[in-house]
């Protein structure tokens, strides 16, 4: 397994977040975290990458506990890709890519010919090697975001993060980031991304893990587990479901 959660517990000072939060991502799947506002899918990924580290509960990272984990080697194994959002200073997309080559160099380093590799075969890999030369600042959303999965690539771990990629961009870029993270996990990546769309899990995830009150409430495969009756749970609104070409579709009725 990819990674593992057992019995995970978190609080922070005033309010408790997640409470005895178990399960396992195989290996080379995209997995969507889902459920409302404030149900602890941020706090989630923050435990997993080793931010957050005042827990119960153990976390393994390919077969690693995340804890016994210096942040270097832990950076060999998950890498982190953010929403898109302010600006990165001017960089060029070249530069915002070798930065995800860094825990292979010592602090002190320049890129040498062997990151400058790495970093141009993962912006291939998500096809945006034509805008090596352009500024981050300059490119679209859609653009941005798939730079920022290049500079993950980049980083050589094969446990990939994703908070919420999806959050600003347009439906036609939402399309091309998702397809782009179904592609790393056919490709052999574990993908754990957190959304707030539940159609983007049916139509693209394999794994769906549903949170409510810090507690899983579904966790399995996708078409098996989400259902009209854990929407309707999740987001307190009834729904239906359509079947359609492209799969199913979530139909809002009313609130509950």
């Amino acid at each position: 397994m990819s990674i593992s959660v057992r019995n995970l517990c978190f609080s922070y000072p005033d309010h408790p977040v997640l409470k005895d939060l178990s399960f396992e991502a195989p290996d080379g799947v995209l997995v969507a975290v889902l459920g409302p506002n404030g149900v602890g899918k941020t706090t989630l990924l923050r435990c997993i990458l080793g931010l957050e580290n005042h827990y119960q509960g153990q976390i393994m990272v390919q077969g690693e506990d995340v804890k016994d984990l210096p942040a270097r080697q832990l950076a060999r194994r998950i890498a982190y890709i953010p929403q898109v959002h302010g600006n990165a200073f001017g960089y060029s997309v070249m530069d915002m890519v070798l930065m995800g080559t860094s825990p292979m160099m010592s602090p002190a380093a320049v890129p040498h010919q062997k990151q400058i590799d790495a970093a141009m075969t993962a912006m291939k890999s998500v096809g945006i090697e034509n805008l090596k030369n352009r500024s981050f600042v300059h490119l679209s959303g859609g653009e941005q975001q798939l730079v920022l999965i290049a500079r993950a690539l980049a980083q050589n771990a094969k446990v990939l993060l994703m908070d919420e990629p999806t959050s600003s961009l347009d439906f036609g870029n939402q399309a091309m980031v998702l397809n782009q993270a179904r592609s790393l996990a056919r490709g052999g990546y574990t993908v754990l991304m957190s959304t707030h769309n539940p159609q983007h899990a049916l139509w693209y995830a394999d794994y769906a893990l549903a949170l409510e009150g810090g507690e899983v409430v579904g966790f399995g495969q996708t078409d098996k587990i989400l259902d009209a009756d854990l929407i309707s749970r999740l987001y307190k609104m009834r729904v239906s479901m359509v079947s359609s070409r492209s799969g199913m579709l979530i139909c809002p009725e009313e609130s509950l």
